[in-house]
């Protein structure tokens, strides 16, 4: 798989579906844009249902459901996690491939993600 950095601020749930899928990522906002259309004050929105169904139209396998992250417990080798800071209010989205993080903003296996910075919940990748 390889590293997409993401075009635009908002747009990285958009982009790690274009890395797990191979597609571009103008081709992917088009699906997510196309099946809901949300635009917010920040600008575009990424829940965990557009992920989904965009994997879907794209043809890549995932579970229907994002899954907390329990303590104590590992991600699932291949993944898309939601990723928190604390008195943040949105998420951000990041792949996890075979131990290796891709993060669309800060690059793969960052060490400078700001502190406290966590997953919180994956959707898994069949």
């Amino acid at each position: 798989m390889k590293l997409i950095i993401q075009p635009t601020d908002y747009t990285c749930g958009q982009t790690c579906v274009a890395m797990v899928s191979g597609q571009p990522v103008d081709k992917v906002r088009k699906i997510f844009k196309e099946g809901f259309g949300k635009k917010h004050w920040f600008g575009e929105k990424t829940s965990t249902k557009d992920v989904v169904r965009a994997l879907r139209i794209l043809k890549v396998r995932s579970r229907r459901k994002i899954n907390r992250l329990k303590k104590g417990e590992t991600l699932p080798a291949f993944c898309i996690v939601r990723m928190r800071m604390p008195r943040v209010r949105w998420s951000h989205w990041v792949v996890f491939k075979n131990g290796d993080f891709f993060d669309p903003w800060f690059g793969k296996n960052p060490k400078d993600w700001p502190d406290r910075f966590r997953p919180t919940s994956y959707l898994e990748l069949l």
